[in-house]
């Protein structure tokens, strides 16, 4: 317990962003889903099926209803390259092989290491969007492996329940739409023993920390919100105009203070650990943040059933509500560029820049299955370091 001060304070200064003494900012939990990360991220204008539940609810009342049982992405920031070695090395577990620990070292020192996955199933259409989704998203960095580094996790739980209004004007379509969010967040900083015993833990590499459980001795801020989105897309033609507001009112988030350990054995029973209120006396909220985007989807008429292109692009938190502190972000970092061109209804070839970082990908589309795949670069972790990533996505949709 004698280290929990000193883990509360460092958590408060390099995890969240402080508006004030007592108030902490958190960043929303976003999944690098390939569909999306493949375009850069820009989906506000384009919003609509499944991945609406997720960006922009005016987006339920746009298109044919989409029913998506399950969807599961997965992604991993590393260079391309060493990451079937990597998942090699994740399945084996045979760090300290000979020429093992070369592989990972170069990569932590380097452009540091991440993973993330998320399950969900959701319903738009017709106006109605309902929805759920849990999913992880880790990242690891220092300046020596195993023994140097340390690394943040986040975990988000979230129930999507919404509705979006047609209305018809002249010579356009407005959709409105809103949506309540339940969350259930868990936040964690991993420091250099938990980190360490993480690394020896999945990796099969010997660290000084072998013998330490890296879950009883990482403790987390863990709890629930309530979120509100609302958004709208107003349509005229090929062009539409998106307009997304994220955590309307700031949602607030009523946390613990408990292990690692504790919260997982709570949650695989259906609830959170007792209350231990963090130390600080912190208020937690995510800002709400406010995107507008801009799309051009041009009807080919007979050609489209062979060619639908689409360009789209996003100012995605416009007035900097998520911003780190520092100087200020330049405005080409909030610029989302997306592009995609489906082919025969069957494959979609994608392309896009997220803040300058180019990305690309692919997916193919059958009848209830459809596969994503997203290579693209990203900046994270409390450096805003560019990483590179890449990201799958299965899901089955009627």
């Amino acid at each position: 317990m004698a280290r929990i001060p000193i883990i509360i304070t460092v958590f408060l200064g390099a995890a969240s962003f402080s508006l004030f003494a007592d108030t902490v900012r958190e960043a929303p939990f976003v999944p690098r889903d390939a569909e999306s990360a493949a375009q850069g991220g820009s989906r506000v204008a384009v919003a609509r099926g499944y991945g609406a539940l997720f960006s922009n609810p005016a987006g339920f009342a746009r298109g044919e209803a989409s029913l998506t049982p399950v969807s599961i992405s997965v992604w991993m920031l590393a260079r391309p390259r060493r990451i079937p070695a990597l998942l090699d090395l994740l399945r084996r577990r045979d760090g300290d092989a000979p020429g093992k620990t070369d592989l990972p070292a170069a990569q932590f020192e380097s452009d540091g290491f991440g993973l993330g996955a998320a399950l969900g199933i959701g319903y738009a259409g017709g106006g109605l969007g309902i929805g759920f989704q849990a999913g992880f998203d880790g990242f690891f960095s220092g300046a020596s492996f195993p023994d140097d580094l340390t690394g943040e996790l986040l975990s988000e739980f979230s129930l999507v329940v919404g509705y979006a209004f047609t209305f018809q004007l002249s010579g356009a379509r407005l959709l409105l739409g809103a949506d309540v969010r339940p969350l259930v967040r868990v936040h964690s900083l991993f420091d250099g023993d938990s980190t360490a015993a993480l690394i020896h833990r999945f990796f099969g590499t010997s660290t000084s920390r072998d013998d330490l459980d890296p879950w009883e001795n990482t403790w987390a801020l863990n709890g629930s919100g309530i979120a509100v989105d609302a958004g709208l897309i107003l349509s005229s033609g090929p062009f539409s105009l998106g307009l997304a507001a994220r955590d309307i009112f700031d949602t607030r988030l009523r946390y613990s203070w408990n292990s690692l350990d504790a919260v997982g054995s709570s949650l695989l029973r259906g609830g959170l650990p007792p209350m231990v209120v963090p130390p600080g006396d912190a208020d937690y909220l995510v800002p709400m943040s406010l995107s507008l985007g801009l799309a051009v989807e041009p009807d080919l008429g007979g050609l489209s059933r062979l060619l639908e292109p689409r360009l789209h692009g996003e100012v995605r938190d416009a007035f900097g509500a998520l911003d780190p502190p520092g100087p200020a972000v330049p405005f080409s970092r909030r610029l989302r560029l997306g592009a995609e061109l489906g082919l025969f209804r069957l494959v979609r070839l994608r392309a896009g820049l997220d803040g300058g970082l180019p990305a690309f990908g692919a997916g193919l589309e059958l009848p209830t299955l459809q596969i994503n795949c997203a290579v693209f670069r990203t900046r994270t972790g409390p450096d805003r370091r560019e990483v590179p990533g890449v990201s799958l996505e299965l899901a089955l949709r009627f």
